[in-house]
């Protein structure tokens, strides 16, 4: 207890805070969903015996943002929505996400009463044509917290064509441990980056480096180097030849 200092540092790029939020360590600790499966019990015995519950995708109860809302796609003839199938006389919203969902961190919930407990898998039908050969990723909430640590990273596969599938790792289908109760369910899926999130944090680390590095050759040699000149360089800047290694 008492009044502890959080210092922040710049060291490169510059950034802008909206919010620092302290948790309590037990909600941090999210568990592996190998955990989340033991805790809750065998998948089997805790299979409800309750009809699927089907959710228009455009029926969305929130958004992150504004430019995020229902669409209308007719690259199939069975995607119905809200006001039932396809016409050819209207359009009618029958989607929710595409371009418009791309950005990290953007996200969409819904709304989902559970009449009976047990667990639940999350089929979607999708299409995810925007990324040629690679998959897109979207982290699960369930009233707000990750259910289990693989929930953080459920992956959307390259498809031209709509498919259904449910939710999971790619190698691997998840399912979800819901209690009945009154009140619904909010289910949210957030916009993430991934495995690649790494990779592109040491992309974009390197560019920062070799940018800087050029600065710094470009104060000693200015914008149109002496030809006849021997700057030495690896006398003179040492850790900017270091880093072009």
């Amino acid at each position: 207890a008492g009044e502890n200092t959080i210092t922040l540092e710049s060291t490169r790029e510059p950034v802008v805070l909206g919010d620092i939020v302290l948790r309590p360590a037990s909600k941090i600790d999210i568990p592996t969903y190998e955990e989340y499966i033991a805790k809750h019990g065998d998948i089997a015995s805790n299979t409800p015996s309750a009809p699927a519950i089907l959710i228009e995708a455009e029926k969305v109860t929130n958004t992150s943002s504004v430019t995020i809302y229902p669409l209308q796609d007719r690259t199939s003839p069975i995607t119905s929505g809200l006001t039932g199938p396809q016409s050819a006389q209207v359009q009618k919203y029958n989607i929710a996400g595409g371009t418009q969902w791309s950005t990290v961190g953007d996200w969409i919930t819904y709304e989902v009463k559970v009449t009976e407990s047990g667990y639940y898998g999350i089929g979607m039908r999708y299409k995810q044509d925007l990324l040629s050969n690679m998959y897109v990723s979207r982290k699960v909430y369930i009233d707000d917290e990750i259910p289990f640590q693989e929930a953080a990273d459920c992956r959307f596969d390259y498809t031209s064509k709509w498919q259904t599938k449910y939710l999971g790792s790619g190698s691997q289908e998840f399912v979800f441990y819901l209690e009945a109760r009154e009140e619904p369910y909010t289910i949210k899926f957030e916009a993430v980056l991934s495995d690649m999130g790494e990779q592109l944090r040491q992309i974009s680390s390197t560019l920062a480096n070799l940018n800087n590095a050029y600065l710094q050759i470009v104060k000693l040699t200015g914008s149109n180097p002496d030809k006849n000149r021997t700057y030495n360089f690896s006398k003179v800047m040492p850790e900017v030849i270091e880093t072009l290694m």
